[in-house]
């Protein structure tokens, strides 16, 4: 399974225990996570935090760079 499923599993479990109905937009990204704006059964703002833990690491995009040539 992908990381993206492991995602897709985990949203439908938020979505069945009524914490989050809905996904109204993204409102930030940083080098760790992306977060969203949600609401919840209740139509109450809530914020959901998804990790990059598994996808592009912080780390590997920094010793990937094509401009740090070898340096250490």
């Amino acid at each position: 399974m992908t990381v993206l499923g492991y995602d897709y599993l985990a949203l439908i479990v938020l979505n069945k225990r009524g914490h989050i109905k809905k996904i109204i937009s993204k409102i930030g990204v940083g080098k760790e996570s992306d977060i969203y704006k949600c609401t919840n059964d209740k139509n109450e703002p809530v914020i959901l935090k998804l990790t990059r833990l598994g996808r592009n690491s912080f780390r590997s995009v920094k010793r990937n760079r094509d401009y740090l040539g070898h340096r250490t």
